[in-house]
């Protein structure tokens, strides 16, 4: 799947800390948390992330 993650989109390291999109890179697993926004579109929320 390709998506593009919205600037400010809370990122969940493996060791449990916040950070940014900025700190995601290939090979990483993400795990994504979707919603449907007011046009029906799904809208990434929130992203675990694991190497």
């Amino acid at each position: 799947m390709t998506v593009q993650i919205p600037v400010g989109v809370t990122v969940h390291t493996t060791s449990d800390t916040t950070t940014t999109f900025s700190r995601i890179k290939s090979g990483d697993v993400l795990k994504l948390l979707l919603e449907t926004d007011e046009n029906g579109e799904e809208v990434i929320v929130e992203i675990w992330m694991s190497a």
